[in-house]
């Protein structure tokens, strides 16, 4: 398989989008659009003190024109841009601490796993951590009261019982799959130590 062309369609800080003419060892041709993007970081925090997720919430795009879904707030993990230079574990702590005011350590960071977003359009890799956090030494009520990110972020910090959150997923109200894996993962350490 070779490109044999390439037009820029749009660049961006963030992301460019680029039309691929691609060649086949076949020889068949067939176009394919890339949106380029930084990689990213998505920290799962599991509160041992309440058995509670961390979420944040906030405005995106994509929930916004998918119909299905009928929302444009979703929850999410801390999660964001990996600058240049920076470490996953190092975004993640960035991260933490823009979206959340919650100082994290980085031997607390658990990894769990590192996969493409939507392969058949995007180069964007997520690196996903988790990691564990005790709400009782944090003021949790300024915390959630305040809103928190950089830039145009507009962020709601939201703290969901493990269980709740579980069937949150289940019954689709928790819908990002990047969340989903964070869930999950932590679903299931919970659900071991329970035991």
């Amino acid at each position: 398989m070779r490109i044999v062309k390439e037009e820029f369609l749009y660049p961006h800080p963030f992301a460019s989008l680029t039309l691929k003419h691609i060649e086949s060892d076949s020889g068949k041709h067939s176009k394919h659009l890339l949106l380029m993007k930084k990689d990213a970081v998505c920290l799962t925090l599991f509160d041992t003190h309440t058995n509670s997720l961390i979420f944040v919430n906030q405005f995106r795009i994509g929930a916004d024109f998918n119909l299905e879904l009928g929302e444009s707030d979703t929850l999410e993990p801390v999660a964001g841009h990996i600058d240049p230079g920076e470490s996953p574990i190092e975004a993640a702590i960035r991260e933490a601490k823009e979206e959340t005011d919650i100082d994290i350590d980085a031997s607390s960071l658990e990894f769990i796993a590192k996969g493409l977003t939507s392969p058949g359009i995007s180069n964007e890799m997520h690196h996903h951590y988790y990691a564990d956090f005790d709400s009782s030494k944090f003021d949790m009520a300024k915390i959630m009261s305040t809103v928190h990110g950089i830039d145009d972020e507009e962020i709601k910090v939201v703290l969901i019982n493990i269980e709740e959150a579980m069937n949150m997923v289940r019954n689709g109200k928790i819908f990002a799959s990047h969340t989903i894996i964070g869930v999950m993962h932590a679903f299931f350490k919970y659900k071991a130590l329970s035991f």
